[in-house]
C-alpha cells in the first residue's frame, strides 16, 4: 500500500519461487509497478508448502526531484511478509 504521499515505483523479489502472473511478469520487464498516492496492490502467490512463509523484499523507488517520470536509481527495501500488509511510508 502507498502511503507515501507521492508516485512511486515498486519492484518485489521472488525469493519463494512462485510462479508468477503475466501481470507480475509485465510490471518486471517494465522495471516495476507504478503506485500513485494511496493505490493498493495485492498479489495472491501460489507456492509449494515449504515456501508459504517466505518473506519477498519490496524495492522502493521514490520519483526524482522535479520529476513525474524518472525514479532515482537507488531504492528504499521494504520487507513484505505473506498475508500482511506492507505499508510503504517514505
Amino acid at each position: 500500500m502507498n502511503q507515501a504521499g507521492e508516485k512511486i515505483k515498486i519492484y518485489v523479489s521472488n525469493l519463494s519461487g512462485a510462479v508468477l502472473t503475466n501481470e507480475e511478469i509485465t510490471d518486471n520487464r517494465n522495471g516495476g509497478k507504478i503506485l500513485e498516492p494511496g493505490d493498493l496492490v495485492s498479489r495472491d502467490r501460489n507456492v509449494p508448502a515449504p515456501y508459504k512463509t517466505v518473506d519477498e523484499s519490496v524495492m522502493v523507488y521514490s520519483l526524482q526531484y522535479n520529476s513525474q517520470t524518472e525514479y532515482l536509481p537507488r531504492p528504499v527495501t521494504y520487507v513484505a511478509s505473506p498475508g500482511i500488509i506492507c505499508a510503504i511510508a517514505l
